[in-house]
Order: structure tokens, then C-alpha cells, then sequence
């Protein structure tokens, strides 16, 4: 199993991911108590990939969001599922054309949610693009939207801020200004209406996988390429104005996937390489509200770790990733809890 995100329901932790089989993988749902104890976990899927990328939390159960080879009319298809407190299904859907369309992040909206990831079903020109489904609390779809040009763009991440605008974070080859992909910042307003987009990237390929709202700033991480193929976690603060970008590199590659705020600081979850090892470490790193990095620490053992998503409550800060305990590539979800001194 890999874990691809985590967050906190009271003194329960949800995490989802995939499951790996020999032939295909599941959607995978868990949840544990604060002590690091199953309550349960459950798996959704059929014969092909079906992947769980984000869950939102809701008074009667949870909504898992990802995407689907084994249900739906296309390669893949974005994936809706409502489940009760206890993991019991209640429904799913699915959502999507011929082509390929993935289910990456879910944000709530006053009148339901939004699925932000990108299609080809929709696309003009058969390329792929970013994409946002706009839902009702029933999973009904109220529109779908496309942003981007005749490249690849794609959306990873999003969050609501207060004034009804909405922030979203991925990578876009149609407005890369340096290299093969920049790393993209998208405002919207509440119709799916496009506010503006920013760029920032080098020579290379650069990405953002997540994004967090800071006293109006908006901070994303992601990965850039410094040279090739060795990359360097990527810190960018903006507000739509100015722009502070902070590169963290290390004697191997280097990347961050997932931001979290807790009190005074941002703290963000990736892996770094070990030297001498050809393997990765999970990197933890505490930023301020400036994109400095104050600190950075790594966990794991010999054999490939990587943390992918990082949540916090109160003093703590929960991470989760994979953990590949014997060196052949079979990996277990790991989560790590950790107290904010």
C-alpha cells in the first residue's frame, strides 16, 4: 500500500492511496486512531488501477476523490465515493468521456465541491488539460470546465480562500515561459471563470503538487529540474503580485509534495536523496511565512521512503507516504506522527 493523503477527524486520522495487487491496484481507505490503531480499512476498486488521492470529511461519513480504469466510459475515468463514518459504501460515480481524465484533489464549496485534475475527453485539440468538475453534495455534476492550451496542464491541488475565489496549483507545458513544463498558479472565481495564472520555471521542468493560503499569500511546493535529472524541492510565495521563489537542493535529488499550516509556520512533506544509497528519505521541512527554510529533516531506513501528504492538528503533525521495508519495491503505507515543539 501507498498512502497519498491523510487528514484528521477529531482523534481519527483518514489516509487513502492504493493497494497493489499483482496485476492491478485499489483504491484504498484507512483509518486510525491517534495511537497509530486500525479502526478499518477498505478497498474499492475492479480490475484495473483505481487510485484514491484526496478525502474531505463530512458529518455523516467521507468523500474520497481519485480516478478509475475499472468503472466508467474511458482509459480512466475521475472517481466520486460517499462512505459512512465506518467505510461502508453509500455511492460513487464517475465522471468523464472516451479519453482519460484523473480526479487529483476535492475542495468544498458552499453549495457542493469541486474536482480539480485535468481530461483529454474535453480537451479541443486532444492534448491534455487542466480540469474542474464542479458537483453537488449528491456527486451530481453542475458543469465542467478546461483550462490550459495545446500542451499538457494539469491540476494537483486547490483551496478555497475567503472571498469565494479559488487557488489552484499543477504544471502547464501550453504557457511555459523557460523549459518543457512550468511549475502553475490558477485563480479562479466561484463559476469556474478564470481570474488570472502565473508561471515560474527554468530550463527545465518544474511542477507544483500542493498549495496552502498564508495571511492572503499563497504558498506551493513542488519539484524542479536544476539539471537533468536532478531535481530540487520548490518554494514559492506570491499574492498575485510579488513573488519570493526558494529552490532546496541537496547532494541528490530533492522534492516537496505537500504543505500544511500549523501556528506561525508552514511545514512541508517530500523526500530527499541519500547519498551513496540510490535510494530516497522522507523530508520534512518548517518554513516561514518569508519561504525560508528554518529546518530540514529526513526519516527512513535503506531502502526507498518518501512522504507524499502532511496534515496538522493543534501540536501535531501527521505525514504519510510508503516505506519499502526489504529492498524489493513492495511498499507499506507509513504514517508518522510528530509534536510541534
Amino acid at each position: 500500500e501507498e498512502g497519498f493523503f491523510i487528514s484528521t477527524d477529531g482523534n481519527r486520522l483518514i489516509i487513502t492511496g492504493r493497494a497493489e495487487d499483482k496485476n492491478d491496484s485499489d483504491l484504498f481507505l484507512l483509518c486510525i486512531d491517534g495511537n497509530g490503531e486500525v479502526i478499518f480499512s477498505k478497498t474499492f476498486g475492479g480490475e484495473g488501477e483505481d487510485i484514491g488521492k484526496a478525502v474531505i470529511n463530512l458529518s455523516d461519513g467521507y468523500l474520497i476523490v481519485g480516478y478509475t480504469s475499472s468503472y466508467g466510459k474511458g482509459g480512466t475515468d475521475a472517481w466520486l465515493i460517499k462512505v459512512d463514518k465506518n467505510g461502508t459504501e453509500i455511492w460513487n460515480k464517475t465522471y468523464g468521456g472516451d479519453g482519460y481524465e484523473k480526479g487529483m484533489t476535492l475542495i468544498r464549496c458552499d453549495d457542493g465541491y469541486l474536482i480539480a485534475g485535468s481530461t483529454t475527453s474535453y480537451s479541443k485539440d486532444g492534448s491534455t488539460d487542466a480540469w474542474l468538475v464542479k458537483v453537488d453534495k449528491d456527486g451530481n455534476e453542475i458543469w465542467n470546465k478546461t483550462y490550459g492550451g495545446d500542451g499538457y496542464d494539469e491540476f494537483r491541488s486547490g483551496k478555497a480562500l475567503k472571498d469565494g475565489e479559488i487557488v489552484l496549483a499543477g504544471m502547464t507545458s501550453s504557457y511555459k515561459t523557460k523549459g518543457d513544463m512550468d511549475a502553475w498558479i490558477v485563480w479562479i472565481d466561484g463559476n469556474g471563470m478564470e481570474i488570472r495564472n502565473s508561471t515560474y520555471g527554468e530550463d527545465h521542468m518544474d511542477l507544483f503538487n500542493d498549495v496552502a493560503v498564508e495571511n492572503g499569500k499563497i504558498i506551493a511546493v513542488g519539484h524542479s529540474e536544476c539539471k537533468e535529472d536532478k531535481w530540487s524541492g520548490l518554494v514559492v510565495i506570491t499574492d498575485g503580485n510579488e513573488t519570493y521563489l526558494n529552490r532546496l537542493e541537496g547532494d541528490k535529488s530533492t522534492g516537496l509534495s505537500s504543505i500544511v499550516r500549523v501556528g506561525d509556520f508552514c511545514y512541508a512533506v517530500g523526500y530527499e536523496g541519500v547519498f551513496g544509497s540510490g535510494e530516497d528519505n522522507l523530508l520534512l521541512v518548517k518554513i516561514n511565512e518569508s519561504g525560508k527554510i528554518i529546518w530540514r529533516k529526513t526519516f527512513g531506513g535503506r531502502f526507498e521512503d518518501a512522504g507524499v501528504w502532511i496534515c496538522g492538528y493543534k501540536n501535531l503533525l501527521y505525514l504519510v507516504g510508503y516505506k519499502d521495508r526489504y529492498g524489493n519495491k513492495s511498499y507499506d503505507c507509513w504514517v508518522i506522527k510528530l509534536k510541534i515543539h
